[in-house]
């Protein structure tokens, strides 16, 4: 006969912990998505705007951010399913427990986004226990990949969450529906004008913003310097005493070969890259007066050799207090967030958010492109689940939500009524990026961009390497520009 030893029983409790806790997991928010069939293909590359890549692009999950994955960032290629065991402790109230159905949500955001719309996806199953919600999380490109899978099989989800930009690849795949034939004009009017322009295309409105974001803005260290320059010429002046080769103190960081930094300038002499019909309008005198007056800011020494440094540098300069001026994307406000107002006396930076100067001659602002966040409609979406998007997309809209959106991701959201409120223009940082992104315009959509921002790198590093003049340049960006359409139509 079997006979139950103290071993024995110890053995068996050990062996039913871990079925229950098979079980369990089982039971949990996350189970892997399934498998690609194949690599997206070589065409699926996207060039996007310099500026706003770390604000809109996610590493592979084999590849984490900044050396660790963000903590509370959904997996890559995994389905979370909020309001389940591991979900945080709910917070909030119920608002509709009548309100039944599900809604399929896709996303292609960075790390940081990602954990936010999770949280507020988690949120969500709260307020509608009723509503079955779904999260599904991609890198931009696997987004792109598995929308066009999608489309194919019939199974499209009923909410899209990427880069305005995007609205180019969906709408080419013909996976989304027009957000302005959908939601009420009224709620759409509730965001600000530039967020929405990230996701027009053809005179449609596609996207509802999810962030007001993706833009340049000059970040300053308030030990440094007292108070942001209004012109160039004036950053010349206080940026120049700040140069030591002793202690390796830096007045401006600048990547003057970056075409977001010549977009900047070029608006700000109230130029533009595409036309109302898509085409470029590179070769103008626009144009050649930015290139000009790059040449111009570094024969002044406005920007030097030593304002184009790798990041790293950067990032040590900045924290210990040997940079003054440094002009990025806004995603990094979040990377500095904890030099906001320190309360350490012997704090090194003291974070200062500016917009970029105006222009000497124009006496305009730059007008650096914006690239906003934005939730789109799938395009087979209707019934009762269009009315849970509709639900969902009126639940983010809250300011309570919008606050959230704020300060998870350091970023800001979209609708005119939080923007206008105390949290941003009674707040320096927050008021100084909203600025910058009224100065701003956003990113043309339209997939001929990419031949754009393609035309516009090499000619630009030729004209900051002092080998081609501005005139010369700008007549080859726009060859190589049209060149660059006519491939894409090929393919």
């Amino acid at each position: 006969m079997f006979e139950l030893t103290r071993e024995r029983l110890l053995n068996l409790l050990v062996l039913g912990l871990v079925v229950l806790a098979l079980v369990l997991n089982a039971c949990g928010e996350v189970t892997p998505a399934p498998a690609r069939s194949s690599p997206p293909a070589a065409s699926d590359a996207r060039t996007t705007n310099p500026a706003t890549a770390s604000g809109s692009e996610t590493p592979p999950a084999t590849q984490p951010v900044g050396g660790s994955a963000i903590p509370g960032s959904p997996t890559p290629g995994q389905v979370f399913t909020p309001a389940t065991r591991t979900t945080p402790a709910a917070t909030t109230a119920v608002i509709d427990a009548n309100l039944k159905g599900s809604l399929v949500i896709w996303d292609g955001l960075n790390n940081k986004l990602a954990a936010s719309l999770k949280d507020q996806a988690a949120a969500f199953g709260k307020a509608y226990p009723g509503l079955k919600v779904t999260l599904l999380h991609y890198t931009p490109d696997e987004l792109v990949y598995a929308v066009e899978m999608a489309v194919k099989s019939g199974k499209l989800p009923d909410l899209l969450v990427a880069p305005g930009d995007y609205v180019a690849d969906f709408n080419q795949l013909k996976a989304l529906q027009p957000a302005d034939k959908v939601l009420d004009k009224t709620f759409l009017a509730g965001f600000a004008p530039n967020a929405l322009g990230s996701s027009q295309l053809n005179g449609s409105q596609w996207g509802v913003p999810y962030t007001y974001s993706g833009t340049t803005v000059m970040l300053y260290n308030k030990k440094l310097v007292l108070n942001p320059p209004a012109t160039w010429s004036e950053l010349g002046k206080l940026s120049q005493p700040l140069y030591d080769i002793k202690t390796k103190s830096i007045g401006l960081s600048v990547e003057i070969n970056e075409p977001f930094f010549l977009t900047a300038l070029l608006g700000g002499f109230g130029g533009a890259v595409l036309d109302s019909r898509n085409q470029p309008t590179l070769d103008n005198p626009q144009m050649v007066s930015a290139l000009t007056y790059i040449n111009q800011l570094q024969k002044e020494k406005t920007v030097r050799d030593d304002s184009r440094l790798k990041d790293n540098q950067i990032e040590y300069a900045f924290r210990d207090g040997r940079l003054g001026f440094y002009i990025g994307p806004d995603s990094l406000i979040g990377q500095y967030s904890g030099a906001i107002n320190p309360a350490e006396a012997d704090a090194k930076l003291d974070l200062g958010i500016a917009p970029l100067p105006r222009i000497d001659q124009t006496g305009q602002p730059a007008a650096p492109f914006s690239n906003s966040q934005a939730i789109f409609l799938g395009a087979q979406t209707s019934g009762d689940r269009l009315n849970g998007a509709k639900v969902f997309l009126q639940w983010l809209a809250r300011p309570e939500q919008q606050a959230a959106i704020l300060s998870k991701t350091n970023l800001l959201p979209a609708s005119t009524a939080f923007l206008n409120s105390a949290a941003v223009t009674g707040n320096p940082i927050w008021k100084g990026l909203y600025d910058q992104l009224e100065n701003g315009k956003p990113q043309p959509a339209a997939l001929e961009m990419r031949a754009v921002w393609a035309a516009l790198r090499p000619n630009l590093e030729q004209v900051v390497a002092g080998v081609a003049r501005p005139a010369q340049a700008a007549k080859q960006m726009q060859q190589d520009a049209q060149a660059g359409i006519a491939r894409l139509a090929v393919n």
